[in-house]
């Protein structure tokens, strides 16, 4: 069966490779799952004046019990406005899709050195090592017949199991909850990649070449501002 790539990875060799934090590099992090109950479940605190410390519980929390204060959590920094809601994790591969954002501060609010990143999935189990997933839907992936995944082979060496990257997991990670792997997407398949992410998030493949020329609109505009500032 022929593939849409001649080649998926390169192999990151030496020690140098962990200082990089580059878009189509490959890590270990603990993306979590999408929050899909609603009511949701949340960590609930109250203080206890007696002792002077909180006692915890779990509980329901909808959306729209944010339209009214809660009683702040000190020790997890949870302001009234705010809910420490729960959700589940687990540790999987994910591909660098962004640079670090340009640094910024205003008074007490800052940027974070976080990535846009996108879980993989493997088709196979990872306590067995059997598929998952049906073949049919395994050849339907491979044949991109669905918007929101991006085949990925498998790879001997460095290790690497054939799955998926899901669109609809896309998030953001900071820096530390990234680890290092000694691979990366080669420079075609990171084009392919970014290439069916774009399409994903628009009406038609007419408006990916629309969507780049905006992009140089944008940057032109902002150097001009920036010149006039400067000046």
């Amino acid at each position: 069966m022929f593939e849409l790539l001649d080649s998926y990875y390169e192999a990151l060799t030496g020690y140098t490779y962990v200082q990089f934090y580059l878009p189509g590099q490959i890590f270990e992090s603990a993306p979590y799952y999408l929050q899909t109950e609603h009511p949701g479940t949340a960590v609930l605190g109250h203080y206890q004046e007696q002792s002077g410390k909180y006692a915890y519980s779990l509980g329901p929390v909808a959306l729209e019990d944010f339209e009214d204060p809660g009683e702040p959590i000190q020790p997890l920094d949870i302001r009234s406005n705010e809910r420490a809601m729960v959700i589940r994790s687990k540790r999987r591969p994910v591909i660098l899709m962004s640079e670090l954002p340009t640094p910024w501060k205003e008074g007490k609010r800052r940027s974070d050195p976080a990535f846009l990143v996108l879980p993989i999935y493997s088709f196979s189990s990872d306590t067995s090592g059997k598929p998952s997933y049906s073949e049919t839907f395994i050849e339907r992936v491979k044949a991109y017949y669905y918007n929101s995944l991006f085949y990925l082979p498998a790879n001997q060496k460095p290790s690497f199991r054939e799955g998926f990257a899901r669109f609809d997991r896309i998030q953001v990670v900071h820096k530390r909850w990234l680890k290092h792997r000694p691979l990366r997407l080669t420079e075609d398949a990171l084009h392919c990649l970014r290439a069916w992410l774009f399409g994903f998030t628009t009406l038609s493949p007419e408006e990916v070449g629309e969507g780049w020329e905006w992009f140089r609109i944008i940057r032109e505009y902002r150097d001009r501002r920036l010149a006039v500032e400067k000046a």
